[in-house]
């Protein structure tokens, strides 16, 4: 598969996603997940791992109060991608890491883990979705939607539960 130069393509991401029905129709679902499912009423912490242009973590500011978020912290290897998710998001207590998710680090446990449409360009996916665990709460919500290929995971040996079926 041929890697997609996200420096280059960041200023048409928004742009074909506009007009894109899968992808609106995601984020529809989005915003009901997060209004159905998320743990905690108030001080959410948020992780958006491969957060692009910041679509999906201006959904999440949309969708709560945005004085509930206490944290949010969007992880992007495209600074180009980065630098227009910093002109979308309006919250004070943004963190906007330039680098891998494998790059990052921190103590913190976040009420909310989202990683849409990022997982199938990592270079080792499965070794990542353990990652994810470190950074969660037993009342944690992790969102991963993908499809750039299948990935295949075998949940044993988890910490803790990493996937709660939504309905």
């Amino acid at each position: 598969m041929a890697l997609i130069d996200f420096q280059k393509y960041s200023k048409e991401y928004d742009n074909l996603l506009k007009y894109s029905t899968p992808y609106i129709e995601l984020l529809d679902t989005l915003k009901l997940l997060i209004n159905k499912h998320l743990p905690n009423p108030t001080n959410i912490d948020v992780l958006d791992v491969g957060a692009g242009t910041g679509n999906i973590s201006k959904i999440i500011e949309d969708s709560v109060d945005i004085e509930r978020i206490t944290k949010m912290v969007l992880v992007e290897p495209s600074k180009e991608m980065l630098s227009l998710a910093r002109t979308k998001l309006k919250g004070r207590s943004i963190e906007f890491f330039s680098g891998t998710f494998e790059e990052y680090t921190t103590n913190n446990k976040f009420d909310l883990i989202v990683c849409i449409h990022a997982l199938y360009l990592m270079p080792d996916p499965h070794s990542l979705i353990d990652r994810f665990s470190n950074y969660m709460d037993n009342d944690s919500l992790l969102v991963i939607c993908d499809i750039g290929s299948e990935i295949k995971i075998n949940k044993k040996g988890a910490k803790k539960p990493l996937i709660k079926l939504l309905t």
